[in-house]
């Protein structure tokens, strides 16, 4: 849904993810930036994850 309304994700260290608006040409395909929302989630839950609590 970020993607389709034009938003990249831009993770914030290791706890929280900043949506930023990305605009794009029409008819640009949203591949690109669905692919990289994607890894920064994944990277933050696995860091969210695999960090240890203290």
């Amino acid at each position: 849904m970020k993607a389709l309304k034009r938003q990249r994700a831009e993770r914030q260290g290791n706890n929280a993810i900043r949506w930023v608006p990305s605009p794009t040409t029409p008819g640009e395909p949203l591949d690109g930036l669905f692919a990289h929302n994607v890894r920064e989630r994944e990277a933050l839950l696995s860091a969210l994850h695999f960090t240890e609590k203290l």
